[in-house]
């Protein structure tokens, strides 16, 4: 999977969800992303995750882990990219904000915003 691949499958699928994050909220007031959540949402790189490879124990894990645990031996551009991409989907708090980030992530990253 390149570069390309991956934002693909992580905008279209965070834009199908409304760019709304995957996660929760601790008692501190922290956020804390989620690869996915009951309710379907995913994150960024919840995405990117084959349905048959998730399991909640992945959301205990570094992005490192989690991609080679997938079977996804990531270069460290593409490591890179990734603790990029989910750097924007955990900041952005608001979904008008997320799909900002993610048109902004692309200009970065020399990535094109996916057609539907």
């Amino acid at each position: 999977m390149n570069l390309q691949e991956i934002f693909n499958q992580a905008y279209l699928g965070l834009k199908s969800q409304g760019f709304k994050r995957s996660g929760r909220v601790d008692e501190d007031g922290s956020f804390n992303c989620l690869y996915k959540m009951n309710d379907n949402l995913k994150c960024a790189i919840g995405w990117v995750i084959p349905d048959d490879k998730y399991s909640p124990k992945l959301d205990e894990c570094h992005i490192q882990e989690v991609l080679e645990l997938v079977g996804f031996y990531a270069t460290d551009e593409e490591r890179q990219f990734c603790v990029y991409l989910q750097t924007v989907h955990d900041g952005s708090k608001t979904p008008e904000v997320m799909q900002q980030k993610l048109e902004q992530f692309a200009k970065d990253c020399k990535v094109v915003i996916p057609n539907d």
